[in-house]
């Protein structure tokens, strides 16, 4: 036995299958390897043999077998590899370090094929091994993210009877229970600091992420309920009690935390002005996590409702600071009902698109509409007379329009003009009311009006046009957060969405149809009377009109068996056939001034989705790009609201960092250069650019290695094929990026500008043109006027910058070329 690294050795023959023969052959190559690696015999590219095995062993993989990657379990590789990790010889745990992340790369590459499950067991065999080192070590982090997303993507069912071996399952469950009590430990520990100082971190992304994955299995055993085998009923009530258990604690800690939220907000805080602190930042995601739990427990939900209805100005901080249009809101949506009117109203505006135009410029719309309406209908006087005087005059004035945008002002003027519509004075408005009573603004309540359009017995142009106005007037109203009184019923909301309307969705916005259906329901065992059904739906108006419901309806007879359709398309055209026109313009005035409708979102979520898939294509293609000077990317995950991007750690943070603790030497500044150099040469070969190098996205490990970083910005190319769209960071941008009409667009030469600078900001230890603002330094950039190089430099590393400066793209060396560089050569000589 070896004790510095615990590697025995052993001479045991490893070839023990014929079935798998050459996959034994590929992994004993690879224990060999390690053996002689370890006891510091010469070994020619030991991690790029091992990759090279790994990647064929991998690559062999046969569809239907289910015990193909039992071969490296048995051979005891993953001991093998952790054991090396341990060693207290750096050069030994970042090579274990890098074989060990390389498997699990290409584990990723099991969420697009069928053996995910044998993925799932190897990955757990890493974090089972590791987990004894520290629940803290960044090597077991990135293992149980791993196989977290594992989970995410493969069939849990299956995978707990794995084998259909019960006992096998049972030992999978205790290893979740396991890693669900880590994290929820993890999660407390972290909620009890979120609440220390405005500087805690918090609750982790990952850990809540990896928290979400654990639950899946957890969640499956439950709802599959008790069973007849005593080992899988024995992890059922096992799996009920644990969850239930981690539930309570994490509850317990999350109402703490809120209660301390609370006391950190001074007296009459208000939602928009509160200060929110760095550690709050997934209390949301987490709380989202425990109604799910909640849900399987009847006396948890309560628990879980009753906590947060203590809390309830804490949860409104993070609607308001937190959540995004994005978050799926559907579990709050069930409960909204439990809160205030401004809980509701923070709901509610999560719903509504963002605006695009500019606030002055669309109140100017309305108002000029207003205005010219005042030539058909005297609609003006129900304003008060100063404040319509006051808008007229105003209007009317250059500079006026910026005093539309006081508080006093939108407040007053908005809740004049939507009170002037929702009571009713407007001329037409009473006049339809006057006359039916399927009017078309009903009101409800006392303080608080409900806005639900119906149908009119005459509809003219004009009528149709202060529909627009108060889509208008709505949509501004909840831009500027000015309290006017008006609320939208569901089915409004339903009757804007185009959606289907049913039977118990009208139960609050017309109780007499909603009466007449359920009792039409109530008539399927007793014969139907076709003058009393007529005269039913006549309800307190003195005139009797009649409506084809369908095609040929006059002659199809109500009866027991078509009752259902025949109610449900009396509710269509009461509420959607009907009243079509008058919702189109409603919406259309919203969409006015936001741009979009809430019929639109459907299709701004397919590009939403287009865009993600798009992403999704690029990740994929960096995540098969392995080289030592590159942030190895393991791929995509996604959930219902969520892209997540899976990256390898690198701890020691940026160049900027560096150069900002150190004045770095010529020296030492062209080791870094010589390998973003092989970064670049690697990425250029592969027709990828960057597009965003700066030391900012510069990283380096503890071993000093460097890593290009931050892909958000790069692009797939082919050769003689330019980029024609802006994109970087404007004082490393090169000028052809800055200035598209130079040459039509941009290639790989706009990296080697952006490196220049790059070497430039090392050397100066700030950015380039740093003494310029920043439309300044875009027009200088534009018009090929490179940064100042200063004197005081060596003039190995100004020729070096000077070449990158190329104005003209083409007279830029490739970073091959400047490998050969005097400045860079000479530091793989230092």
């Amino acid at each position: 036995m070896v004790m510095d690294g615990s590697i025995q050795n052993t001479r045991r023959l490893h070839l023990v299958s014929t079935t798998h023969l050459r996959p034994w052959q590929i992994v004993d190559e690879m224990i060999s390897v390690i053996y002689r690696y370890f006891y510091r015999k010469y070994v020619p590219s030991p991690y790029t043999q091992i990759e090279n095995c790994m990647n064929e062993f991998f690559s062999m993989i046969p569809k239907e077998n289910k015990c193909y990657l039992e071969v490296i379990r048995l051979s005891f590789l993953p001991e093998l590899l952790v054991s090396l990790y341990l060693s207290p010889y750096q050069v030994d745990k970042v090579f274990a370090f890098g074989m060990i992340m390389h498997i699990l790369k290409l584990s990723r590459i099991a969420l697009a094929k069928d053996w995910r499950n044998e993925c799932a067991c190897l990955v757990l065999e890493f974090c089972k091994l590791l987990r004894r080192v520290s629940h803290e070590d960044s090597l077991y982090l990135s293992c149980r993210s791993a196989l977290g997303l594992l989970l995410k993507n493969m069939d849990i069912a299956s995978w707990l009877l794995y084998g259909e071996d019960t006992k096998g399952a049972s030992c999978l469950m205790k290893e979740i229970f396991s890693f669900v009590g880590e994290l929820g430990n993890r999660l407390c520990e972290d909620l009890a600091s979120s609440t220390e100082s405005p500087w805690s971190s918090g609750p982790f992304f990952g850990d809540v992420c990896d928290f979400k994955a654990f639950l899946l299995p957890l969640f499956i055993v439950i709802k599959r309920g008790p069973s007849s085998d005593p080992i899988l009923n024995r992890d059922y009530v096992d799996a009920f009690g644990f969850l239930y258990a981690t539930f309570s604690k994490l509850l317990r800690k999350m109402d703490e935390c809120l209660l301390k939220m609370q006391s950190c907000f001074p007296l009459n805080t208000t939602w928009e002005d509160v200060t929110v602190w760095n550690g709050w930042f997934q209390h949301l995601a987490i709380l989202e996590e425990l109604h799910k739990i909640s849900e399987l427990y009847d006396v948890a939900e309560e628990e879980l409702w009753m906590s947060l209805r203590q809390r309830e100005f804490s949860l409104c901080v993070l609607l308001v600071k937190y959540l995004k249009p994005t978050d799926d809101i559907k579990w709050l949506l069930e409960h909204k009902n439990d809160y205030g009117f401004e809980f509701r109203r923070q709901l509610a505006r999560q719903m509504i698109p963002k605006a695009n135009e500019d606030f002055q410029r669309s109140l100017k719309i309305v108002i000029d509409k207003f205005l010219n309406m005042g030539a058909h209908v005297e609609g003006h006087q129900v304003l008060p007379n100063d404040l319509f005087s006051q808008l007229r005059v105003q209007e009317e004035s250059a500079a006026g329009l910026k005093s539309y945008s006081t508080r006093y002002l939108t407040e007053k003027w908005f809740l004049s003009m939507c009170q002037a519509i929702s009571i009713h004075k407007m001329p037409f408005l009473l006049h339809v009311q006057m006359i039916l009573h399927d009017s078309i603004l009903i009101l409800k309540g006392f303080s608080t009006h409900t806005l639900l359009i119906y149908a009119a017995i005459k509809l003219e142009n004009l009528h149709l046009e202060y529909f627009r106005l108060a889509g208008k007037l709505i949509a501004l109203a909840l831009i500027h957060q000015v309290r006017v009184g008006v609320v939208f019923d569901h089915v409004f909301f339903l009757q804007l969405a185009g959606k289907s309307i049913s039977l118990e969705d009208i139960r609050d916005a017309d109780p007499c149809l909603y009466s007449n259906c359920k009792q039409i329901m109530e008539m399927v065992s007793k014969p139907i009377v076709s003058d009393a059904l007529e005269l039913r739906f006549i309800g307190g108006a003195e005139y009797k009109r009649s409506a084809e419901l369908c095609p040929d309806g006059k002659s199809i007879v109500v009866n027991g068996k078509n009752w259902k359709i025949f109610a449900d398309l009396i509710i269509q055209h009461h509420f959607v056939t009907s009243i079509s026109k008058q919702v189109s313009y409603f919406a259309q005035g919203l969409a006015d001034v936001f741009g979009s409708s809430i019929a639109d979102q459907g299709n701004q979520e397919n590009q939403a989705k287009q865009c993600i898939y798009q992403i999704e294509q690029e990740i994929a293609l960096l995540s098969q790009f392995n080289h030592p000077n590159i942030v190895q990317y393991y791929g995509t995950d996604k959930d219902e609201t969520k892209l997540y991007i899976f990256l390898e750690l690198v701890s020691n943070g940026s160049l900027t960092e560096i150069y900002s603790r150190y004045h770095l030497k010529d020296s030492q500044v062209a080791a870094y250069t010589r390998q973003i150099l092989h970064g670049l040469k690697y990425l250029h070969e592969h027709n990828v650019i960057h597009r965003d190098i700066k030391c900012a996205n510069i990283l380096v490990n503890v071993g000093g290695t460097v890593k290009l970083a931050d892909f958000g910005l790069a692009k797939v190319t082919e050769f003689n094929n330019l980029i024609k769209s802006c994109k970087g960071t404007p004082c490393w941008m090169a000028p052809e990026v800055v200035n598209l009409k130079r040459t039509g667009g941009y290639g790989l030469p706009a990296d080697i500008w952006s490196l220049g600078c790059t070497v430039l900001e090392m050397l100066i230890r700030k950015p380039p043109y740093s003494h310029l603002e920043p439309a300044q330094v875009l027009y200088k950039i534009g018009r090929g006027e490179p940064p100042p190089v200063p004197d005081f430099l060596s003039g190995l590393s100004q020729d070096f910058i000077l070449q990158c400066l190329q104005v003209n793209p083409d007279d830029r060396p490739t970073a091959a070329q400047l490998l050969d560089h005097p400045f860079v050569k000479r530091s793989s000589h230092a």
